[in-house]
């Protein structure tokens, strides 16, 4: 009953955001207008020439058309666009829109909603208090159709899959970067050029971007981080921030590997040494010491849970570093709703730019479907929670409430619904031989029908009114 209530409520919530003041469209994608649209378009060669091309109702589709049925289609795309289109197109004419000046559209529209997202959430708390962002930092596997493997290699020598590395503002779920690779690139190639954007923030970082010249990189931005360490990590410890009482084990001037299957205590912190491998001038690469933060925390089973550091043992103590490191998940949960919500998984198509179109379709849906989230969380009252998982699975039910929302005023459903069903019912091979259902006569005139399913639906209007 609770999930029922709160479905309702949302529910209601979205089909209610479209004021005058504030749009549905501004709240989902900010200053996004039809003519805006059309102009970056025009200049990224997605519009050539003046013809049935409707690129604001083509984005809408691709971003919120694909809501029913069980998996994402081409030709569900094609059915929806075509119910809302003044002039319909032909199936091939709407694949053939799909091209890879579509693509880079998408990917474009997708840095300006990024870019556009702030901070929303302020850390409270001694243990974040420093920090304007908690950033993590991950990616997930896209599989493809095998024929794509020249452009999007797979680590299967016969398949093809792409790789999606994100990175998010673990708190508020704002995605702060996005790169498209194939699946052979490495975890941690995309930001070997981790800049400035990193000073003040604090990045939770998953075993696939180990990388003492990342944590370098970090450290000499400005910016934290919190990793954890390989079982066959071997640094040099140079200095113990946490002595021990009584006969302790000497850790200082000894490696790792040496001490620590000898180590009773429940919390090790200490500092080390770890060579640095920068990357190659005239052929030639320097190595250097960089000492780092390293804490371990006692297993049930005896073991450590390890983790590199650069965060100041007097600000953030040895016991709150693993909780911190746990809140690295959310970006688990992120991965989750594109794959849920967004369908980036179901990419049905063996051409290149098609799948990108779709990639960047799911990507870009997941971005607005975060700012209804954000506008969202400021009208619900301080004692109720509103949990992104939560909301993402919401919003793919009524996805196709809010595409009517943004495309359509209330009161042409019923024309739609016709116009839909006069599109897509009659069989498309007009010279099929078995027709045995042809025989059913037909309405006298299609406008009768539409004032017919007009005044039926006025009567139930009323009749619910006078109940």
């Amino acid at each position: 009953m609770i999930f029922k209530d709160c479905y309702i409520h949302l529910e209601i919530t979205v089909m209610a955001l479209a004021p005058e003041d504030i749009p549905l469209p501004h709240v989902l994608a900010g200053d996004w207008t039809r003519e805006n649209l059309t102009t970056l378009a025009r200049q990224l060669g997605v519009i050539q020439r003046a013809r049935k091309k409707d690129v604001w109702l083509l984005l809408w589709t691709l971003l919120l058309g694909f809501s029913t049925g069980s998996k994402r289609t081409l030709v569900g795309l094609w059915e929806t666009y075509n119910q809302y289109a003044d002039r319909p197109v032909a199936s091939s004419s709407f694949q053939g829109w799909l091209s890879a000046s579509l693509a880079t559209f998408l990917k474009h529209l997708c840095g300006q909603l990024i870019k556009e997202n702030t901070p929303s959430l302020t850390l409270h708390g001694h243990l974040l208090e420093r920090f304007t962002e908690l950033i993590a930092i991950d990616s997930t596997v896209i599989n493809l159709h095998r024929f794509l493997r020249e452009h999007y290699k797979a680590t299967a020598k016969t398949g093809a899959a792409a790789k999606l590395h994100a990175a998010i503002n673990i708190l508020d779920a704002n995605l702060k970067s996005l790169k498209l690779t194939g699946q052979r690139v490495g975890d941690g190639t995309p930001w070997k050029r981790l800049g400035p954007w990193v000073a003040g923030r604090l990045l939770l970082i998953d075993l696939g971007y180990y990388d003492f010249n990342l944590f370098s990189r970090i450290d000499d931005n400005g910016g934290f981080f919190v990793s954890r360490v390989k079982r066959t990590a071997n640094p040099l410890i140079v200095k113990n921030l946490r002595p021990c009482r009584g006969r302790s084990i000497e850790v200082v001037g000894r490696h790792l590997q040496d001490v620590l299957g000898d180590l009773q205590r429940d919390v090790v912190d200490v500092v080390v040494a770890l060579e640095v491998k920068k990357r190659k001038y005239k052929g030639k690469r320097r190595k250097e010491l960089r000492r780092f933060r390293m804490v371990g925390l006692k297993r049930p089973d005896g073991g450590y849970f390890l983790y590199f550091t650069n965060l100041p043992s007097e600000e953030i103590p040895a016991d709150d570093l693993a909780s911190i490191y746990t809140l690295r998940w959310q970006v688990e949960l992120f991965f989750a709703s594109l794959k849920g919500q967004g369908r980036l998984d179901q990419l049905p198509s063996s051409k290149k730019a098609v799948v990108e179109v779709l990639i960047w379709s799911s990507v870009l849906s997941d971005l607005c479907s975060r700012r209804l989230y954000r506008w969202l969380r400021t009208l619900v009252p301080q004692d109720r929670h509103l949990p992104p998982r939560r909301f993402s699975k919401v919003f793919s039910r009524v996805m196709a409430d809010v595409l009517d929302a943004v495309l359509e005023p209330e009161g042409q459903r019923g024309q739609r619904l016709l116009r839909r069903l006069l599109r897509t019912a009659p069989d498309p091979n007009r010279h099929r031989p078995d027709r045995s259902l042809q025989a059913i006569p037909k309405p006298a005139h299609e406008a009768e029908v539409v004032d017919l399913l007009q005044h039926r639906s006025t009567q139930g209007v009323q009749g619910k009114a006078a109940a």
